[in-house]
């Protein structure tokens, strides 16, 4: 292993150093402007006879300068503990690009990946951390600050790309669909709660990843991804080159509508660099959707399609009439909630499926056929 060298540590030192410091300097001239605009408004206020006014949103009232003073130490803790954080996760194994394993601990593409990484986080954590937070200090406790440093911080993209170094640093390590499986169900990322976890019985996803496997799809598309767990899991068995599709609608009535600032996390999903994941967050039934995804697919087909969008009987099918086509021959077509359950969580799904799967070959993927929902319906193509 490389050993690294008293300059190159000293470097390292006075970046982190530099980055805080030019931040700090950033910081302190906008809450500068944003004072000055207030003072003006106070004096404008106190010129038509308000006594004792008091600004709210976007300014920023200070009444207790020391309050004031912490919040700023503590958004620098912040982006020194977030630097830290993703110097040492990548420093232990993750890779600089997607796909590609580190040279080694101590390597040149190593100490590049982290300090690319870094440098972004800290001018993120900073910057983002009272971009369109509107504070006001005057009764608060540090309580409060703390609270509100941490709602600044979960609202940038920072958690999902920490979380996404983790997630690409353990799938290397699962070789099996059995170790993928139980990654993408056991997978969560404190203190932000961040998971993965599909919304699927492990047994009947294992199954299904299983013929995907021997498949190698180089063309897949996935219409409902919510958590994002099965897109993962798509992703680690296509082929090398594959291009994953997700379709999910923001605000979506059955669990769709993951949030934009898991994008990162989720583009992390991708096992190798050659890999392309395109994440269309629309309606799928929209026309213009279908037509941003067969741009995607240029003169090419999908290998795979899961459906598991709107839930609804004229949902599903209209998500099979619309995107079926696309599949090629000796492709796959993959239904989820193909049991009978609940109707708030299978709706006219299996309805659907009993009209159409004696049409073609198909096999039915079903761990207790009275679990009450799930279960995952194949059509070959």
């Amino acid at each position: 292993m490389e050993k690294r060298k008293p300059l190159q540590a000293a470097m390292n030192v006075l970046t982190l150093l530099a980055a805080i410091g030019a931040t700090a300097f950033v910081f302190i001239q906008l809450l500068n402007h944003e004072i000055a605009v207030i003072n003006a408004a106070v004096e404008a206020a106190k010129e038509k006879g308000v006594e004792n006014p008091v600004i709210g949103p976007p300014g920023v009232h200070i009444e207790n300068p020391a309050l004031f003073i912490a919040l700023i130490a503590l958004t620098l803790i912040f982006g020194l503990v977030v630097w830290v954080a993703a110097a040492t996760v990548e420093a232990m194994g993750a890779p600089a690009k997607v796909g590609k394993p580190p040279r080694g601990r101590g390597g040149r593409a190593a100490r590049g990946g982290w300090r690319a990484v870094s440098g972004a986080l800290v001018g993120e954590v900073l910057g983002e951390a009272l971009r369109g937070v509107h504070i006001r200090l005057k009764g608060s406790p540090p309580h409060r600050l703390l609270k509100l440093a941490k709602e600044a911080l979960c609202g940038t993209t920072i958690p999902p790309r920490l979380a996404a170094l983790e997630l690409r640093k353990r799938a290397r390590r699962a070789r099996t669909v059995g170790a993928l499986v139980g990654l993408a169900f056991g997978f969560y990322f404190p203190p932000f709660a961040l998971t993965v976890k599909p919304v699927q019985v492990r047994e009947e996803v294992a199954a299904l990843l299983e013929i995907l496997r021997s498949l190698r799809p180089r063309a897949c598309l996935e219409i409902g991804t919510a958590r994002g767990g099965t897109l993962f899991l798509f992703a680690q068995v296509a082929s090398p080159d594959a291009v994953l599709i997700s379709v999910d609608l923001p605000g979506g009535p059955f669990g769709g509508g993951y949030p934009a600032w898991k994008i990162p996390l989720y583009k992390s999903f991708a096992r190798y660099e050659t890999q392309k994941i395109y994440l269309l967050r629309r309606d799928s039934h929209d026309p213009k959707t279908l037509e941003m995804v067969r741009k995607i697919l240029g003169n090419g087909k999908l290998d795979f399609l899961f459906i598991d969008g709107d839930h609804s009987y004229e949902g599903v099918k209209r998500d099979f009439e619309m995107y079926s086509p696309l599949v090629k021959k000796g492709g796959i077509i993959a239904f989820h909630d193909v049991v009978p359950g609940p109707p708030e969580n299978v709706s006219g799904v299996p309805e659907f499926w009993n009209g159409i799967k004696n049409k073609y070959k198909h096999l039915e993927i079903v761990k207790d056929p009275n679990q009450g929902g799930y279960g995952i319906g194949v059509i070959f193509v």
